[in-house]
C-alpha cells in the first residue's frame, strides 16, 4: 500500500505541480493582472471539469469488480462510462455555459468571456475522458503506465506553454491554448 501511495501520489503531483514549475516563466511573461487571472481560470476549470465529470470516473471504479472477473461486465462499464462522458457531459457544460457566461460577466469581470471562460469549459470536456482512464490504470493496479501517462502530459504540456509563452510571446492565451492543445493530444490517446 505505501508503494502505490507513492507512485499514484507522484503522478497526480506531476499534472498538478506544472505551475509550480512554470514560476519563472509566468513571473517574466505575464503581467500580474494575467498571473491573477490564470490563477481563476485553474479554479474555474476545476470546478467545471467536476461539473463534467459527473463522478462517473468513481462510480466505474467502484462497479468495477462488482462481479469478480467478469470481463464483459468491466467492458461495458467502461465503454458505458465513456459513451456518458462522450455525449452527456458536453451537452450539460454547454446547458450550463449560459449561466458560466452570466457568472463571470457579474463575478470575475477581469476575465473575458470569450476566449478565456470559453477555451476553459472546453478543456474541461476534454479532461473527462483523461479522468477516467486514470481512474481505470488505478483500478487495475498499473502504476508504470499512470507515471508515464501522467509524465507524457506534464511534459507536453510544459514543452507546449513555452513554446507559445516564451518563443512566440503570446501570453496568457498562449498558456490557455496549451492546456487545451495538450488535453486535445491526451483525450485521444485515453480513448
Amino acid at each position: 500500500m505505501f508503494k502505490s501511495t507513492i507512485i499514484y501520489s507522484l503522478g497526480y503531483f506531476l499534472t498538478k505541480s506544472i505551475g509550480l514549475f512554470l514560476i519563472p516563466v509566468y513571473t517574466k511573461y505575464f503581467t500580474t493582472k494575467e498571473y491573477g487571472v490564470l490563477a481563476l481560470l485553474n479554479i474555474l476549470l476545476q470546478i467545471i471539469s467536476y461539473i463534467a465529470l459527473l463522478g462517473i470516473s468513481s462510480a466505474a471504479m467502484k462497479k468495477y469488480h462488482d462481479k469478480n472477473n467478469d470481463s464483459d461486465h468491466k467492458q461495458k462499464l467502461y465503454g458505458n462510462a465513456v459513451l456518458v462522458l462522450l455525449f452527456i457531459s458536453p451537452l450539460l457544460i454547454f446547458i450550463i455555459s449560459p449561466i458560466i457566461y452570466i457568472l463571470s460577466e457579474k463575478f470575475l469581470k477581469s476575465i473575458e468571456f470569450f476566449p478565456f471562460v470559453f477555451l476553459i469549459i472546453f478543456i474541461s470536456i476534454f479532461s473527462t475522458i483523461q479522468k477516467l482512464f486514470l481512474g481505470l490504470l488505478r483500478i487495475k493496479n498499473k502504476p508504470k503506465q499512470f507515471i508515464r501517462f501522467n509524465f507524457a502530459f506534464f511534459l507536453t504540456q510544459l514543452i507546449v506553454i513555452i513554446i507559445l509563452v516564451v518563443f512566440l510571446k503570446k501570453g496568457l492565451i498562449g498558456q490557455v491554448f496549451a492546456q487545451l492543445f495538450t488535453n486535445i493530444v491526451f483525450f485521444f490517446i485515453s480513448l
